[in-house]
């Protein structure tokens, strides 16, 4: 498993993938040079602290970060979504779409609108169907189209 993986953390910071992984690379490099050259690091991360002193790495764990591990309700931090598997394949897209956050959000649109445009423009297709049907059967008939002739005197 990767500690730093650039995909979660790209997409909780909103950038590109590849520029995470260019700051953690030049993060790692850093330790590296500095290490190289003889400098101590001290690293907390909140669940453990790294420290590098002459080159050697030592790391020492929060004390109670095994009890709080251990804790029930521990897991339930963790999870994404508190549903069964069952209801996450039987649920309709219209019911996780109430539930959604998101539905509180963006407008709805006019629905009777919506439908009243969808059915005329559905009617000027047919419409256009019958002109089209009208006027090549109208060609295919007599060969062209008869335009109405003027009487010379």
């Amino acid at each position: 498993m990767i500690f730093a993986n650039p995909g979660p953390i790209g997409a909780a910071c909103f950038m590109a993938k590849e520029v995470v992984t260019s700051a953690l690379s030049a993060f790692y490099q850093a330790i590296i040079d500095l290490t190289t050259l003889g400098h101590s690091i001290n690293m907390d991360f909140g669940f453990c602290s790294i420290t590098i002193v002459k080159k050697d790495l030592r790391y020492v764990y929060r004390p109670g970060f095994a009890s709080d591990l251990n804790v029930p309700t521990f897991e339930t931090k963790l999870r994404k979504s508190h549903y069964p598997t069952s209801d996450i394949w039987t649920t309709s897209y219209k019911e996780k779409w109430a539930q959604s956050g998101l539905n509180t959000i963006l407008k709805r649109p006019n629905s009777p609108m919506v439908r009243n445009a969808n059915e005329k423009t559905l009617a000027l297709k047919i419409l256009s169907l019958d002109f089209n049907t009208a006027d090549k059967t109208e060609i295919s008939r007599f060969g062209g189209v008869i335009l109405p002739s003027i009487a010379k005197k």
